[in-house]
């Protein structure tokens, strides 16, 4: 009756079922015709056939993972420079934008300034010209004011002079007057005078004759 030949779990793992199988016949009929100081023999060269079985897979799995990751750093290498490229190519597209908009912002700054300087100089061209209108309005003003004050002025001047005048003479006619009445009661006073020494000088001489 054969013998059941339990095969270790790693080399399981690394095995599939056609090969296990395949493995377990091997043995099993090794086993079957040879004594058991053989049978260690055999056990111990399978062992190592499969030890270096598994270092060669293992040594295949660490090839393919550093292909994988060969191919991984090369995929990332790739990514990376076609993201850079994008981010260049944005970077660029943006730089444009950018500056275009930077460069129609400046031309629509510099015609509103345009626009505002000719708005400004129009607005103190008109502000000159009411100013100067109004200025030589109030140069008229002032000049027919003063025409019609110095009319006033010259008016009342001469009426004030007519005043003066006749009241000059009124009061030139008022002292030749007093004068004359001076003169003519000074002299009515002379008269008196005289008639009273008169008489009193012929009283005089009328006394003396009797004396």
């Amino acid at each position: 009756m054969p013998q059941l030949i339990l095969l270790p779990k790693f080399i399981e793992e690394k095995l599939n079922e056609d090969e296990k199988q395949q493995t377990v016949v091997f043995l099993n009929e090794i086993i079957s015709d040879t004594k058991n100081d053989v049978k260690n023999e055999v056990i111990a060269i399978v062992e190592e056939r499969f030890e270096r079985r598994l270092s060669e897979e293992l040594s295949k799995i660490k090839m393919e993972i550093k292909d994988t990751e060969a191919k991984l750093t090369e995929k990332i290498a790739l990514s990376e420079a076609r993201l850079s490229e994008k981010l260049t190519t944005s970077e660029t597209l943006l730089n444009d934008k950018i500056a275009d908009t930077e460069a129609k912002l400046t031309e629509k700054i510099a015609l509103s300034e345009a626009r505002l300087s000719g708005k400004l100089a129009t607005s103190e061209t008109l502000l000159n010209d009411k100013i100067a209108n109004l200025e030589t309005r109030l140069t008229d003003k002032i000049a027919d004011t003063e025409a019609k004050l110095t009319e006033k002025i010259a008016l009342s001047e001469a009426r004030l002079s007519e005043k003066l005048t006749t009241s000059e003479t009124l009061l030139n006619d008022k002292i030749a007057n007093s004068k004359s009445e001076m003169i003519k009661w000074a002299f009515l006073f002379w008269i008196g005078n005289v008639i009273t020494i008169f008489g009193g000088l012929v009283g005089l001489l009328k006394i003396a004759k009797v004396f």
